[in-house]
């Protein structure tokens, strides 16, 4: 049965984004010896206080833009595909990965926006997500995703911010990132392809066919 491979397209990264911050934690300030440590929430969107708690520190993640990556685009159609796209099963011995088309590529841009109101916490959450492989280096960062795959992610900025109220003062850094990703235009398939043909040689003179040879077997290996 042909796969259709665009139903988490866009929400599959979105996961994997989140995924990528859970679990982190900063030292209580409230503990001079540094064995207590805070949670660090991740959410999508700034929390409404009226449906959340607010508890900092926590990290916000947005959406901001989708763009066409024209630079990364192939053109073509009936082509087997090098790798095993996102949500398509295949096991080694298993027919090449056949697309009507090859998929159209496209760069997602994120914010992670981190939230503290302790500068300690700001200083110390930029140096886990900078200097930690798997959150947000400026090098060889990834984004792996729940069917193993992977997405390369760039950090394009880093700007940290100083807000100021009548409450209180939020110490905020917005890493803008890129994830490229793709969508495919058509169902895909695993389509197996010939390994030996049957031919028949054939001669023709003065309007007249005849057989030169019949079931001669051609390998494709």
């Amino acid at each position: 049965m042909p796969a259709v491979l665009n139903e988490r397209f866009v929400l599959a990264e979105e996961t994997a984004l989140k995924a990528k911050f859970q679990g982190l934690t900063v030292t209580d300030p409230k503990d001079p010896s540094g064995a207590t440590t805070v949670a660090v929430d991740v959410w999508f969107r700034y929390p409404d206080p009226e449906v959340r708690t607010v508890k900092y520190p926590f990290i916000v993640l947005d959406f901001v833009d989708m763009q066409k990556a024209d630079h990364r685009e192939h053109s073509g159609n009936g082509l087997e595909v090098p790798y095993v796209p996102y949500g398509m099963e295949w096991e080694s011995g298993d027919p090449p990965i056949v697309a009507d088309e090859w998929p159209t590529p496209y760069d997602l841009y994120y914010t992670v926006s981190v939230y503290t109101l302790d500068p300690r916490h700001d200083r110390e959450l930029k140096i886990k997500l900078l200097a930690d492989p798997v959150r947000l280096p400026h090098r060889l960062a990834y984004l792996e995703l729940e069917d193993g795959t992977t997405r390369r992610l760039d950090v394009l900025d880093v700007s940290p911010q100083v807000r100021r109220d009548a409450e209180k003062t939020e110490h905020v850094t917005i890493f803008t990132v890129l994830v490229e990703s793709e969508l495919f235009p058509a169902t895909v398939d695993k389509i197996a392809m010939p390994t030996t043909a049957d031919l028949t040689l054939v001669e023709t003179q003065s309007g007249i066919t005849e057989e030169i040879a019949t079931d001669l077997e051609v390998s494709f290996d």
